[in-house]
């Protein structure tokens, strides 16, 4: 799981995917179920391993210095019937985070303001594993297409240090898709999910024996925690329940060689509750999402192409006191870009593909409990010279090299009446959204095919994000890696 940065909005990648986005599992296909057979060519099973090693202190405070982040996957795909096949995967995912400070949330910075979190800070390990399986069905003369999906995850993240939080993760989705093609100029498509994340904390029983007693801190926004000191167990769990509607339509040689149009929206609630066998509600929050992609690929000179996209998305949570009547918080991002890609054909071998992007965000925070807003506008542009080899002895290779910069615009900052706790951790954070940035990354593939129906799949990539004129932050490197195996049929 790569750190949630801010500044990686300008890379312009709107997730769909409300796993990835909400667990930092990479790993689930979350498109829509019903197209699998249509994309359909082969029965393949493969073996892999993916790693990801990230260090630097440019993140928010409570976010890891370090993460080695480590999957091993084995998926595939069987044609079961003539009209209809089966998709999966297994994965065994281990993590290790570095100097991770107090809260034992997951994704503390998702928007969700009731956080639960120690005087501690040390290192956490993370074991566990998780499955998605799939089936496509088509039907009426391959004209309709049904599919569903099912993800689950379980995980258990501990800390080396006492009180030694133990934080469990029982997560699913439930996808149900439908796909139907008009004639061979259109087709369109929709897929509901239901998705339950559910995250439950425990820390140690103190005892006398151990000669300590930690600071226990139920975060309620952007400052004034309430501060205990942990003489028993801690309990909390924190549940997010919600829904998912994707619309998918793709149109060929009208107007365009090739017009890809989707839309999503997404609606839940986050709860967090205390105390095990006698819940206390500790908090609640309303989330809703918008969001929209379209990329356009037209014809050029030759075999040559230009292909165009642009998008946006509205994420806005808003969280309720647990005691009092009244809303406390409120959480907003929003994001509208675009970019340009040449697809330049040197020859049947080799192909370059220019790129240039650009976008603009926002995000807000407000504690209306405390009196505290933030709002941070920004601009980020970017591109990336990419080339393909195909077809050199049974070796596919592509390589890609990009840099982006994001400029923060006229900040927003209001605070009045405020605590140890806004200096020490919220007044941090707003100097991280409020700094410059700039990016830079080179990736690689290569496909090998070293026996018949055999491959070997290699993927890295490095990245990092530094920051500009600012004292307070180093830069943040990150490398992955990825190696498989696979057979086809």
């Amino acid at each position: 799981m790569m750190k949630q940065y801010f500044v990686m909005l300008l890379l312009l990648s709107i997730t769909f995917g409300q796993i990835e986005n909400y667990t930092g599992i990479s790993t689930a296909n979350e498109s829509n179920p019903a197209w699998l057979i249509n994309d359909y060519t082969s029965d393949f099973q493969n073996l892999g391993i993916e790693m990801n090693n990230g260090k630097g202190d440019f993140g928010l405070m409570y976010e890891p210095d370090k993460i080695f982040d480590i999957n091993y996957i084995a998926k595939g795909e069987k044609q079961l019937f003539k009209n209809g096949i089966f998709s999966g995967f297994v994965a065994f995912h281990q993590q290790q985070l570095g100097h991770k400070m107090w809260v034992h949330n997951r994704n503390p910075y998702l928007g969700f303001p009731f956080l639960l979190a120690d005087s501690s800070i040390g290192d956490m390990k993370l074991n566990g594993i998780h499955w998605q399986l799939g089936y496509s069905h088509k039907l009426l003369d391959d004209k309709l297409f049904l599919g569903s999906q099912l993800f689950y995850n379980v995980d258990e993240e501990i800390k080396d240090i006492f009180p030694k939080p133990i934080i469990k993760h029982r997560d699913m989705a439930l996808s149900l898709g439908a796909g139907y093609k008009f004639n061979q100029y259109l087709q369109s498509g929709i897929n509901y999910t239901y998705f339950d994340f559910q995250e439950q904390a425990k820390t140690s029983k103190y005892s006398q024996d151990q000669d300590k007693t930690p600071l226990i801190f139920k975060i309620r926004g952007l400052d004034n925690p309430i501060i205990f000191r942990g003489e028993t167990s801690e309990e909390r769990k924190q549940t997010f329940i919600g829904h998912n509607l994707k619309v998918d339509t793709k149109i060929t040689d009208v107007i365009a060689k090739e017009i890809t149009l989707l839309g999503e929206f997404e609606t839940g609630e986050i709860e967090a509750v205390d105390g095990g066998s006698y819940p206390i509600n500790q908090g609640t929050m309303d989330a809703t999402k918008l969001a929209f992609f379209v990329d356009a690929r037209f014809p050029l000179i030759g075999k040559s192409e230009i292909k165009f996209c642009t998008f946006g998305e509205n994420r806005k949570y808003n969280a309720d006191h647990p005691d009092l009547n009244i809303e406390v918080f409120e959480f907003k991002k929003e994001q509208l870009g675009g970019g340009l890609e040449l697809i330049f054909p040197l020859n049947d071998h080799i192909t370059f593909t220019p790129k240039a992007f650009g976008s603009s965000q926002f995000l807000k925070r407000e504690d209306k409990f405390n009196g505290v807003l933030d709002y941070f506008p920004s601009t980020s542009f970017g591109g990336s010279l990419g080339i393909e080899l195909v077809n050199y002895s049974k070796i596919n290779q592509n390589m890609s090299v990009g840099y982006s910069t994001t400029k923060i615009g006229d900040s927003e900052i209001f605070a009045e009446n405020t605590g140890w706790y806004y200096n020490e951790i919220t007044a941090v954070e707003e100097i991280y959204y409020g700094t410059d940035s700039y990016t830079y990354w080179i990736d690689y593939h290569l496909n090998f095919q070293f026996k018949e129906n055999r491959f070997v799949i290699f993927d890295i990539k490095y990245q990092s994000w530094n920051p500009v004129d600012n004292d307070y932050f180093d830069d943040y490197k990150d490398l992955s890696v990825g190696l498989k195996f696979e057979i086809r049929k």
